[in-house]
């Protein structure tokens, strides 16, 4: 095995690893495209470093090194984390560690391709069932190798069979917003200027979180290119308070019987207010109405404060975590 430090990316060589790794999983080809997105991405950032192990003239372990343009100080950030095997975690986090120093980082976040709207995060429990669309593809063999390296933010996936009882919780927060200024709509389409609006939305709603890196309107829209998402988009469900947007919750079909419910956000100036439950209401009893039989919901962060959003009759399938990395 040898290890290199390299200034540029071993492009083909990693989408090579990456589809040995997941190529049998059901979202391959959308987890490659925002591989592919992040990568270019990150050649754009402040500083970058790559750092690839090699035996037999083949990749084996990948780790990047970088810092983005809208970070000052001394915080770097670590992402497109990949390894054949746990034998190769070791190098590529000591040298890491190493261009780390070198550049005078005190701390690193990660892992995070590029920014935390591609794919971050790494699994430290799992079912084993398939990765669902825009579930970050990792190996629970990373989380193991971070959990007692850094500091986490974590994160769930979970599902639950019996929903009704949202509907009743939620209904009284429903029917009182809904009769002042707040109004709710629903679409089945992703658009230009939809994906404006949630762009402005998501900016306002999680630029104050730590790891948080921000991405133009010209990366999201490629990111998330309507007609990657409108085959499988259930519904988009928009709050405003009069002409403003101030939230949403996307939704999509899993596969014919499950319904995935991917993000739900709100302008920080209206949490805490009984909101979110407008949003739980409605996708709820669309999905009742529907006859869909498992609601799974998707990368929730722990502590998230719309009450049971989801709480009773869960049954958690994934946890994740972000690690901070003191140095």
């Amino acid at each position: 095995m040898t290890v290199h430090t390299l200034s540029t990316i071993p492009y083909e060589d990693l989408l090579a690893l990456f589809k040995r790794k997941y190529g049998q999983e059901p979202h391959f080809s959308l987890a490659t495209h925002t591989l592919q997105e992040s990568l270019r991405i990150l050649t754009q950032q402040k500083l970058y470093s790559v750092v690839a192990t090699y035996e037999k003239q083949k990749l084996q372990g990948h780790v990047a090194l970088f810092q983005p343009q809208s970070i000052s100080g001394n915080v770097g950030y670590f992402g497109f984390l990949e390894a054949s095997s746990s034998f190769h975690l070791p190098p590529l986090w000591n040298t890491l560690q190493d261009q780390a120093s070198q550049w005078r980082f005190s701390g690193m976040w990660g892992p995070m391709n590029a920014t935390p709207w591609h794919q971050y995060r790494t699994l430290t429990y799992t079912d084993c069932s398939p990765f669902f669309q825009t579930e970050p593809f990792s190996d629970i063999e990373y989380g193991r190798f971070l959990e007692h390296r850094g500091t986490p933010l974590r994160f769930y996936s979970a599902y639950r069979t019996t929903y009704a009882f949202l509907v009743e919780k939620t209904q009284y927060a429903y029917e009182t917003w809904i009769h002042t200024n707040i109004s709710l709509t629903r679409t089945t389409a992703l658009t230009p200027s939809t994906l404006h609006m949630l762009w402005n939305i998501i900016q306002e709603t999680f630029s104050s979180q730590k790891g948080f890196i921000p991405l133009s309107l010209e990366g999201f829209q490629q990111l998330y290119f309507p007609s990657l998402f409108n085959s499988s988009l259930y519904a988009l469900y928009i709050l405003k308070d009069g002409e403003r947007p101030i939230g949403y919750l996307s939704s999509f079909w899993k596969d014919n019987s499950t319904l995935l419910i991917k993000t739900i956000a709100l302008i920080p100036s209206y949490q805490g207010q009984g909101l979110g439950n407008v949003l739980t209401y409605a996708v709820h009893k669309d999905a009742l109405s529907d006859n869909i039989s498992t609601v799974l919901y998707g990368l929730i962060r722990e502590g998230n404060q719309i009450r049971h959003f989801p709480d009773d009759y869960l049954t958690i399938s994934r946890k994740y975590a972000l690690f901070y990395i003191f140095l």
